[in-house]
């Protein structure tokens, strides 16, 4: 009876959260072509737009009452500066919890999430990045409009697995984000989260009706330290030191 009980609860929560989520989107658009209309002469980043999604992010977290959301390390992801980041990827929620920081920056996604009506639309009004993953040639592109993005004091985010983790644990890292951080001398920003599989795994439909999702800022790594190193060390390196932080982040919840 329990199970019963619980399945009518995800299938609900799903429900309503898809509706939402489709109905936002779809609002969205029209809002987002308005936004940068009017605020194109004094806002070339699109910052008034980020903006916008991280609300409407937030939101998304208040329509399930029972999805708790804690941030930690904020202070370490500096308004002002402007980084490569990078983090692990769980589940689709992983974007949602990050707009929750509520700071500035622009994704690097796969194609094929441009080619979606309303929400590739919306991924090209705020000038995110596409990345071609099929076309080693396409590297060179990727890399100038990262650099681009990064010299106009844009940070850009990358999920340097490539794909949600089947089980929870953080997989190898490709070495994409780390060849863009050495050639735009940027520093590399971490950022840990966990909780989010266990509501949306890559598998599933249905979403968990209560969680509890965690994101960790770790301290940002200089340029200066990885600048002589390979980017398969680099990606190794923090691959390493991610997984370590999210042992450490499931240790304390025992």
């Amino acid at each position: 009876m329990t199970k019963k009980v619980s399945k009518i609860a995800k299938v609900l929560i799903s429900l309503w959260i898809y509706f939402f989520v489709l109905t936002s989107i779809v609002i969205l658009v029209p809002v987002a072509i308005l936004i940068r209309l009017f605020t194109y002469p004094f806002d070339k980043n699109l910052k008034l737009i980020r903006l916008v999604y991280c609300f409407v992010s937030r939101l998304y977290l208040f329509l399930s009452p029972l999805w708790k959301i804690r941030i930690e390390g904020k202070e370490n992801f500096h308004g002002q500066k402007v980084y490569v980041i990078i983090s692990n990827h769980q589940s689709m929620l992983d974007i949602v919890v990050i707009q929750n920081l509520y700071r500035h920056f622009s994704w690097v996604s796969k194609a094929e999430n441009f080619g979606y009506p309303f929400l590739g639309w919306l991924m090209k009004i705020s000038g995110d990045i596409k990345l071609e993953r099929d076309n080693p040639q396409s590297f060179a592109k990727l890399v100038r409009n990262c650099s681009r993005k990064l010299s106009s004091g844009n940070s850009i985010i990358i999920f340097p697995e490539g794909t949600r983790t089947p089980d929870g644990e953080i997989k190898r890292f490709k070495e994409g984000a780390f060849r863009i951080a050495q050639l735009s001398k940027m520093p590399i920003l971490p950022i840990v989260i966990d909780g989010t599989r266990e509501v949306l795994p890559k598998t599933g439909i249905l979403m968990k009706a209560s969680s509890k999702f965690r994101i960790r800022v770790l301290n940002e790594i200089p340029y200066e330290l990885f600048k002589d190193e390979t980017p398969r060390k680099i990606a190794d390196n923090l691959k390493q030191l991610m997984s370590d932080e999210l042992l450490h982040m499931r240790n304390e919840n025992l």
